[in-house]
């Protein structure tokens, strides 16, 4: 028989803290239906927009924004 290996819990804690907040903040924008906004969210946002349209219109550039910015 296999001997099981022992989990040492005490190295659990940080990552399931992690996890929870993680879940806890998940929770608050779906329970609400509002995202949390930041001083950098638009720039993200115009990053994903930027993304899709190089996509859509095969135009792909990993340096230059073409769609983004006007």
């Amino acid at each position: 028989m296999k001997k099981l290996k022992k989990i040492n819990y005490a190295a659990c804690w940080p990552y399931l803290a992690v996890v929870l907040f993680a879940a806890y903040l998940a929770y608050r924008q779906m329970r609400t239906g509002n995202s949390i906004i930041g001083s950098d969210t638009i720039f993200h946002f115009n990053r994903f927009y930027e993304t899709e349209e190089q996509i859509r219109n095969g135009n792909l550039s990993w340096f230059m924004t073409l769609y983004g910015f006007n």
